[in-house]
């Protein structure tokens, strides 16, 4: 496994909370914080990331107006 100098410096809680706000989407959750999108996939995949909003991301397809919002809310 490489590392990557830039996950050695960086406020892992707070791209987690970018990750979730977006849904997963590791491009907009890359531009956000300032990192490379590899450096993002690597800390998704560390820590298990897809897993933990796997809800939120089934919400995002979901019918009712306003689950992403309240999912969101939660996760954060």
């Amino acid at each position: 496994m490489a590392t990557n100098p830039q996950t050695d410096t960086i406020d892992t809680d707070e791209v987690f909370m970018l990750y979730a706000a977006f849904c997963g989407d590791v491009a907009k959750t890359a531009h956000s914080s300032g990192l490379s999108r590899e450096a993002v996939e690597e800390l998704v995949k560390q820590g298990g990331w897809e897993e933990r909003i796997k809800g939120l991301i089934t919400l995002v397809h979901g019918e009712q107006p306003g689950d992403v919002e309240r999912a969101i809310n939660r996760a954060l």
